[in-house]
């Protein structure tokens, strides 16, 4: 009789049934979980940090940047799926005066759809460079960490290595990424860097929607509004199509243009998104693979590759946020927790908390 599927199981099945990759991710956070415990502190790998509540913190925080990975890949297959089902099969059409404010929604929500795929994107990456950060120990903040920093202090800072091997591995690290980086398609990296800033921190650029062609000799129309008039007695289909230069403000990139195509990928949104979140999940795959790996060497020759002291972690808030009402709430006890990874967390933190 086949065990019943747990619900730490369920979740690499979801990835699985959904096409992502994740077969070294998984051995990895199963590593970094099964390594932890609180009678060690976190993890005994660590032990050269003296200070045990330092040492508690950053066995936290790398154990779960790894597991945060593999959530960030299915939450961006999830939004590029939302924006599929927005766009349908047969595209979209213009509004007319009974559809313009159902138009605006849908645009509303392909916003919400190609934001969260960018976002969660990009955060498998920070998550990503969050775990390299602890495994290769690397004197950044992890709880900062950011996979462009990464990337940028292992190919430059070598020398600060404490090792030949620590620095050996910190060259590994930079040229897989770079390895990455410079597969096809041309550009993805700083695209969807481009696109997470820009949806996140800058006001969005216009919806680009390209009219489906029933022949090569048919015209091509550009639409650059959600409301364009003469349009909404047309018949004809639209594909949204993301911008090739997402890291300009708009009037820069029609201004800088030179031919009217310059300003949106060929390709419908659909294809892009599908296409960068594949890529991603294949250098988070052969990532997880080397970090293991190196988890393993300094796990046994921890010497070469020790911790560095007081560069992980920040300074908690002062004053707590306590929400909008402000009554404060019991601390958890832990109590009926299934996953055993959680059980020595909370025990660990009970430790130091009272």
């Amino acid at each position: 009789m086949a065990a019943e599927m747990t619900g730490y199981d369920a979740r690499w099945r979801v990835l699985e049934e959904r096409g992502l990759r994740a077969q070294h991710l998984r051995a990895l956070v199963e590593e970094l979980h099964g390594s932890f415990s609180a009678e060690d502190g976190g993890y005994k790998a660590l032990s050269r940090i003296s200070d045990e509540t330092q040492r508690a913190i950053a066995s936290d925080q790398i154990a779960q940047s790894a597991y945060a990975i593999g959530e960030n890949l299915l939450e961006a297959y999830l939004h590029q799926e939302q924006l599929a089902e927005i766009v349908g099969t047969d595209g979209v059409t213009m509004p007319t005066k009974d559809t313009v404010k159902a138009t605006v929604l849908r645009g509303a929500e392909m916003d919400m759809a190609i934001t969260g795929c960018v976002r969660a994107i990009g955060s498998a990456l920070d998550c990503l460079a969050a775990t390299a950060t602890g495994v290769l120990r690397v004197p950044l903040s992890i709880t900062k960490a950011s996979f462009g920093g990464l990337t940028r202090f292992t190919k430059e800072n070598t020398a600060r290595a404490a090792s030949p091997k620590q620095r050996k591995a910190w060259e590994d690290w930079a040229r897989l990424v770079e390895s990455h980086a410079s597969k096809p398609p041309d550009g993805w990296f700083e695209w969807e860097q481009a696109m997470r800033n820009l949806n996140i921190h800058r006001g969005r650029q216009v919806h680009t929607l390209v009219q489906r062609l029933k022949s090569p000799e048919e015209s091509q129309m550009i639409v650059f509004d959600r409301d364009p008039g003469e349009l909404t007695r047309t018949t004809a289909r639209f594909d949204l199509h993301l911008r090739n230069r997402p890291g300009l403000p708009d009037m820069q990139d029609f201004i800088t243009s030179e031919k009217r195509q310059d300003l949106w990928i060929s390709e419908p949104a659909t294809v892009t998104l599908p296409g960068v979140l594949a890529v991603v999940n294949s250098l988070t795959e052969e990532a997880s693979e080397v970090l293991l790996s190196y988890w393993h060497y300094a796990e046994k020759w921890g010497a070469l590759f020790p911790p560095p002291v007081g560069k992980w972690l920040i300074e908690p808030e002062s004053v707590p946020f306590l929400g909008i009402v402000g009554e404060e709430t019991a601390y958890p006890a832990g109590a009926g927790v299934a996953s055993p990874h959680l059980a020595e967390r909370l025990k660990l933190a009970e430790k130091f908390r009272s």
